[in-house]
């Protein structure tokens, strides 16, 4: 199976609870799902590739240790709008299914 693959993502965000996507989450629990979604992001799949390019060069930048990225996502707010966006994208695609 190519993963990963939309389960993949809808299992991290029930692991981790959908209330970190809300105002006044844990910026340290925000920081650990993110994490987790950049190691989903960069890897290879069919799926991936169906996502946006921002968010997948985004996640690749920042996992690939650049400043401007690194910098960017040290701050909790930064990484819980790009989740927001991660998972809105990630439901378009559900819909589409």
């Amino acid at each position: 199976m190519d993963r990963p693959a939309i389960n993949d993502y809808y299992e991290l965000l029930s692991q981790h609870g959908e209330n970190l996507l809300t105002e006044g989450a844990d910026g340290l629990e925000v920081k650990v799902l993110f994490e987790a979604a950049v190691r989903l992001l960069t890897q290879p799949s069919t799926f991936n590739r169906q996502l946006s390019m921002i968010l997948r060069a985004s996640a690749r930048s920042y996992k690939k240790g650049e400043a401007l990225a690194v910098e960017h996502f040290e701050n909790a707010e930064h990484c819980q709008m790009f989740l927001l966006d991660l998972f809105a994208n990630l439901k378009k695609k559900g819909a589409q299914a």
